[in-house]
């Protein structure tokens, strides 16, 4: 028999243990009890715990009006033939 305590955060199956996020069983004991399952998600899902973690490590980039010119327009590379008879 499987058990879902939502004090606890904690379902027999342990799924909701080891992900942080409630199984689907969880998420139906959530609704039977009328609240929201997005308030059983770990913090660490949520938004402001992911720019804490990138914060130092995410940089934004030039737009493309600010980006070097170069001399001449790039060509693409000669085509060749790859080695042995043609298929046709």
């Amino acid at each position: 028999m499987q058990a879902v305590d939502l004090a606890r955060r904690t379902y027999t199956c342990r799924k909701w243990d080891i992900s942080g996020l409630p199984c689907e069983h969880t998420i139906s004991a959530i609704y039977v009890k009328d609240q929201d399952p997005i308030g059983f998600v770990d913090s660490c899902y949520n938004q402001r715990k992911y720019l804490e973690a990138y914060d130092p490590i995410i940089h934004t980039i030039a737009g493309e009006d600010q980006w070097p010119l170069v001399l001449a327009p790039m060509e693409p590379l000669a085509y060749r033939a790859p080695p042995g008879r043609p298929k046709s």
